[in-house]
């Protein structure tokens, strides 16, 4: 039964990493930019370019589509929100790197959040009480451990990453609530969703990072 279960989330995941094939240029970093070794670099500059292109042909006009309908505030509002029910990757990720004032801050953080921020849409947490969100992830936690980065890949699908940061990105979604979600098409879609709604908001960050 898990075995079946397990089967399904990683189906579920697929449509989500085709999206981000397509919006992924925006937070493409040029390969100029790189800090990692980089053995394949023919292969990441083909796919930095394809990401380059696909942000200016679909990203774009999607994203100023998506503006004109929702406010920079309420997208906001909904990044806020999904940022609350990811706490569980932030909280166990600082366990693993023995963070305790970080965990509990956490925990604070979404006890409060969920309560006096309408489940997190808005972040009382940061604005009342200086509560500041820990952004750990199972990268970061490989690090931690004295994993290296390993080489430097520029993903189709996932964008610019490394070794390292690709294998903690697939264990983060083992803590990720929305996987979880049915059906499967609900999860798929709130996930798709998330994210674009993540990359409306950083728009202007590939332009900022390129000039």
């Amino acid at each position: 039964m898990m075995q079946i279960r397990r089967t399904r989330q990683l189906a579920a995941l697929l449509p989500q990493l085709l999206l981000l094939a397509t919006l992924s240029g925006c937070a493409s970093v040029p390969p100029e930019q790189r800090v990692a070794s980089d053995p394949w670099e023919p292969m990441n500059r083909t796919i930095y370019g394809f990401n380059t292109v696909v942000d200016n042909v679909t990203l774009k006009p999607l994203a100023k589509g998506y503006d004109a309908v929702l406010p920079s505030p309420v997208r906001t509002g909904i990044r806020n929100f999904f940022s609350n029910l990811l706490t569980p990757i932030r909280f166990v990720n600082c366990v693993l790197q023995g963070k305790g004032n970080a965990a509990a801050e956490e925990v604070a953080r979404f006890v409060t959040n969920t309560t006096l921020g309408v489940l997190g849409f808005w972040d009382p947490a940061l604005d009342l009480y200086e509560i500041q969100i820990n952004n750990e992830d199972l990268g970061q936690t490989l690090g931690a451990y004295g994993i290296g980065s390993g080489f430097y890949l520029v993903w189709p699908v996932l964008g610019p990453s490394t070794l390292r940061d690709t294998v903690g990105f697939f264990g983060d979604l083992t803590v990720n609530p929305i996987n979880y979600l049915e059906p499967t098409s609900l999860s798929v879609g709130v996930g798709l969703y998330r994210r674009f709604n993540d990359l409306s908001l950083r728009i202007g960050d590939y332009e900022a990072i390129i000039q």
